[in-house]
Order: C-alpha cells, then structure tokens, then sequence
C-alpha cells in the first residue's frame, strides 16, 4: 500500500531546509510517507517520490505523461535540444544514434584509452606528493572522453575546456534550485561568465564538427544538422566527464577510510592483471573493484535527483494528480532505505556480491531507468574500475588529513564539498 502524505511544518520551514540541506530533507521526507507533498495547491502541487512502485510508474510504465521541465530548460542554455534535454520522438531518434558510440567493439578501444591516459598521469605523480583529486579527475575524465568520443587529445586545452565546463555547471545547478529565476539577459557577474564559458565551448564543438569519432561519425551518417551536431557535443562535454570524476572522488575517499577495502584491491588487480596492460576483458575479471563502484553510487550517486513533471491528469498508485506536478526522485535517499539495505550508511562492497534480485526492482538506481537511463552507464563502469584498479596496482591514495569528513554537496552531479586532497603512496 502507496502511502501518500503531507510534510510536516510549514511551507516556510520547508523551503529554508531544503534550501540549506536539500539532502537531509528529502532524507527525512521519508520518514512521512512514500508520496510526499511539499505544498497544498492543487494547480502545481510538488511530491517527493520513496517507493519503487510509484517510481516505475514515473520513469517507465507512464513515462509518457512526464518530461523533465524545468531542469532540461535550464540545461538546454548549455547544452541545447541534445540527447539529455530532449523530449519525445526527439529524444528517441537522438538516443538510438548515439548508441551506436556505445557498442562492445567501441567500449574495447575505449578502455585502452582510459588505461593510457591514467598511466600518464600516474607517471607525473611523485611518492609523497599531495594532490588535489577533483582537479586531477576532472582534467583525467575530460581527456578520456574527448579522445573516445571526439577523437582529440586536448593537451594544453583541457584546463581552459575544463574550467568552462566546471563554470556552466555551476551556472545551471544554481537555477534550477533558485527559487527565482534569472533571466540570461540580465548583466549579473554569473550571467556574463556563463556566458564567456558557453562561447569557449561553443568555439571547441565547432572545431569538433568535421572529427570522424565514434561519437561523429553516426551524426555525420545521418546527416545531423549542424546545430544537432553542436548540441550533442556539447551534451557528451558537461555529462560525460564531471558525473565520473566526481565518482572516482568519492570512491578513493571511501577507499582511503577503509584501508581493508584498498588492500582487496590491490590483492585483486594483482592477481588478475599482474604485470598486463589493463584492458576491457579485464573489467569482467575485476568484480571487487566493481563492487567498490557500485556501493559507492549507492552511497554517493553522482545523479542525486530526478525531476519530472506531468503533462496531463495522471493515477499513480490510486492517487490521482489533476495539477501540473513536480515530482524529485532521489537516489541518494533511496539507496538509505534500511529496508532495502541493512546499515545503509555503512560502506559494504561486499553487499554487491548477494545478487540485485534481492531487492526490489526501481530501489537501485545509480543510473536512471525508463527511456531516459544514462546511454553511457556501461562507458562510466569500464572507465571507473579501469581508473580504479590502474592506481590502485601501483600504489594507493591516503587522505592528506586523516581527520577529514567528506561533506556531500549537490550540484548537477554529487561532488565533495571543497574538493579532496589526498596523498600518492608506492
């Protein structure tokens, strides 16, 4: 039985907590009831979404009464009408032309790609030397993936492509939870860099247009328009990159707190890959350290919130919804449910060697469901355990400060506030 509720205390009260702490309240949400109704009106009511049932619902067997709204908009200022902000037959034909990018031969090639690329930047680290993780996964994950998928090795232009893709991010994760919106036209400080950022981005997918890449040439094949083609560049640039390296952010932090954790990595990727070059057949060799990835989406999920919004009179679960609704599905709550998953806070990888099967369909959900699921979730497995276990065998990653508590802050993707800086051991 779906149980639909209110949330206590006042709209005020509310809105202030979420706005200070959007994880703690939808956490807390759940403690009232499965649909949780943020406000009375009935023209634009907004519920909060626990139950796998009601999420089915949502993502997959009514998926056709829902669109993203708001946040698509938003993004669409960065990244236009591309495959992640698309809708309907748009959406459909966009996605069945970028799968192709996705096939097992493509993931081959990648995964030798993101071996050569971590070796390198293995090779530039020194025993002892502090370094500031988020800045060196963020340029790591941006290389990989215009090299994969663009077939260009940035060099010196990864910090300037990077530092532009980091700026519209912030742009974006700051209006779609802004309670006003901001008209682009208006000449505020966040505005006019945005702007500058957007061009620089611009500019590179222009220059992009013509590469024969995994990623262009199926765009090239179909004859996508010129704008299309942009879009889609740009929609691989911001969600390619920044949702892994944040990943591979916390995975070494929750590594590095568990040092019994790292020490089964090492003793896996010795055994199975020695001294080979790490290669996609090794990805399937390597369930520890997959599981190590997993449990971390299920304690830190880059993708910390799904939005949707009803576009007709819809029934979920016997409740029926006649106004224009706005529905927030978090992962991040979701996978703390300790119904699903006893000691939910605790850090257990080895929970991902009893099978999925144990738990209810649509109570995982690192990577979406329905239609709109990431195309790119197997890109994002090979790439985080090939990263995960080329480091891993040739030393491993301390805290700087052992005392540190890595506090979740929710953008576009979930990020550790303030960045991480650990220590390189060999």
């Amino acid at each position: 039985m779906v149980r639909l509720a209110q949330m206590p205390g006042s709209r005020l009260q509310n809105y202030l907590w979420f706005q200070r702490d959007p994880l703690g309240f939808i956490t807390a949400s759940r403690d009232s009831g499965d649909m949780v109704s943020l406000y009375n009106s009935k023209r634009r009511p907004t519920y909060i979404i626990h139950h796998p049932e009601l999420i089915q619902q949502i993502l997959v067997t009514k998926e056709s009464s829902f669109v993203k709204g708001r946040s698509s908009a938003i993004l669409q200022r960065t990244v236009g009408q591309g495959v992640l902000t698309s809708e309907g037959q748009s959406h459909e034909r966009q996605k069945r032309t970028m799968m192709s990018a996705f096939t097992k031969p493509n993931l081959e090639t990648y995964a030798r790609d993101v071996a050569a690329y971590t070796h390198t930047m293995i090779d530039g680290w020194s025993s002892g030397q502090q370094l500031s993780i988020a800045h060196d996964m963020m340029l790591l994950t941006l290389r990989i993936i215009c090299q994969t998928m663009l077939g260009v090795d940035l060099q010196a232009e990864a910090e300037k492509i990077g530092r532009s893709v980091e700026q519209c991010i912030q742009y974006s994760a700051d209006r779609i939870y802004s309670p006003v919106p901001i008209p682009l036209g208006l000449p505020t400080r966040m505005n006019r860099t945005f702007k500058v950022s957007r061009a620089v981005l611009d500019r590179f997918a222009q220059q992009m247009k013509g590469n024969r890449a995994p990623l262009l040439s199926p765009l090239l094949a179909n004859a996508c328009p010129d704008e299309e083609m942009r879009d889609q560049i740009l929609t691989i640039l911001i969600a390619g990159h920044e949702t892994t390296a944040n990943l591979l952010g916390w995975v070494f932090y929750l590594v590095a707190r568990h040092p019994e954790v790292g020490a089964k990595l090492t003793q896996e990727v010795t055994e199975v890959v020695g001294e080979e070059e790490l290669t996609y057949e090794h990805v399937a060799k390597l369930p520890y350290a997959q599981a190590v990835i997993q449990e971390t989406l299920r304690l830190y999920p880059p993708a910390w919130a799904i939005l949707r919004e009803n576009i007709e009179p819809v029934e979920l679960s016997g409740h029926q919804v006649d106004g224009h609704g706005t529905y927030i599905i978090s992962p991040y709550a979701l996978h703390r449910n300790p119904e699903v998953f006893p000691a939910p806070e605790e850090f257990q990888p080895e929970r991902f060697f009893r099978r999925e099967q144990e738990w209810p369909r649509f109570s995982y959900l690192p990577f979406g469901a329905g239609s709109r699921a990431c195309i790119g979730s197997q890109y994002a497995m090979m790439e985080a355990t090939l990263i995960l276990a080329s480091i891993w065998r040739r030393g491993a990653l301390r805290l700087a400060d052992e005392s540190f508590t890595a506090v979740p802050e929710p953008s576009i993707s979930l990020r550790i506030k303030g960045g991480l800086e650990m220590i390189w051991h060999t």
